[in-house]
């Protein structure tokens, strides 16, 4: 399967679906209705109420969504990868590990704030890789801001990723204080209309800024999880070492892209200490950047022996983490 991912054929874009479809057969077995919960943010809360009404009753719908907004991440993904050039040939390996990743814990089985959110966060790294290569700049840094506001008021602790936004056009551009002043006017607009909205309707609400993750409860994960996460952080560290072996072939852009990408797994790391019961539910944002990495695990080797393990260990534990998922929930 990594060698059939590793070319750029065009049909691999309805095979990543077929992939995904059977990575993720838990959801259509047994499907789940998103519970609103009275801590999440504001813009969530309004999604997903107006989601139940529309589609009532009827869990197999949000299994499909859940299917189709992971899938769309992951093609997203996979061409900022393909279009910075991250690696010498086009290949959809991002998107497999993508797809791969988000199927391990059965927590990531069901619609949550962090999924909606993530669908704003990978845009933003196709800005941010991208804005080097613009002269004026401003309209695409407030486009970024604007982004990030909308993903606060679905999933409050991607504020977390300001960071990166900053430090990206630290990194890629000299400074200029109307792009750094158009970021942030960015980031309060989407609150600014839903405060004009609410309050010129009548129907203001006191809690479009209600901040979620003030204390902290641990929780362990199970033991197939920590498996999970020890070969899929072999794998990421192997990646990472064969990407900067072969760093110095890259052009200059594709490096400062792959800056960034390192950049947004750092901050990404101190996501599930922002919620009130961190624990691997809140570490699915890692995943973006982390299969990124992974990715360069399973295009670099010329020996195919560890990406094939590494892969089928993985879809093995997908397999038993789907089987508790059906069984024990």
């Amino acid at each position: 399967m990594t060698t059939t991912f590793k070319s750029a054929i065009p049909y691999n874009n309805f095979l990543l679906l077929i992939y995904g479809a059977c990575l993720k057969w838990p959801l259509f077995i047994h499907p789940h209705v998103t519970v609103i919960n009275q801590e999440d943010s504001f813009l969530s809360k309004l999604l997903f109420s107006e989601l139940q009404l529309l589609i009532g009753n009827y869990p197999l719908v949000y299994s499909l969504i859940i299917l189709f907004i992971t899938y769309f991440q992951a093609i997203a993904l996979n061409q900022i990868v393909n279009n910075q050039k991250l690696f010498p040939k086009p290949n959809y390996l991002t998107g497999m590990s993508y797809m791969l990743l988000t199927s391990l814990f059965s927590s990531w089985y069901v619609l949550s704030p962090m999924m909606l959110a993530m669908t704003l966060l990978v845009p933003i790294i196709s800005i941010l890789t991208n804005i080097s290569l613009i002269h004026d700049a401003r309209k695409t840094l407030f486009n970024a801001g604007l982004l990030l506001g909308l993903s606060l008021l679905i999933y409050f602790p991607s504020v977390i990723y300001i960071l990166v936004i900053l430090l990206a056009v630290a990194i890629t551009r000299p400074f200029r204080l109307p792009e750094w002043l158009l970021i942030f006017i960015g980031l309060i607009t989407p609150y600014y209309f839903f405060w004009s909205v609410g309050f010129l309707s009548g129907s203001f609400e006191n809690n479009i800024v209600t901040i979620t993750g003030v204390q902290k409860k641990y929780t362990l994960p199970s033991t197939f999880e920590f498996v999970s996460i020890g070969i899929v952080l072999i794998t990421a560290l192997i990646g990472f070492i064969l990407i900067q072996g072969n760093m110095r072939r890259m052009l200059v852009q594709s490096r400062k892209a792959w800056s960034i990408i390192y950049l947004f797994f750092i901050v990404s790391t101190l996501i599930p200490f922002l919620n009130e019961q961190p624990g691997v539910t809140y570490c699915i944002p890692l995943v973006i950047s982390l299969s990124v990495i992974v990715s360069g695990a399973y295009f670099y080797p010329v020996k195919q022996w560890f990406p094939r393990f590494s892969h089928w260990s993985l879809i093995a534990f997908s397999t038993v983490t789907g089987y508790y998922f059906i069984f024990h929930k």
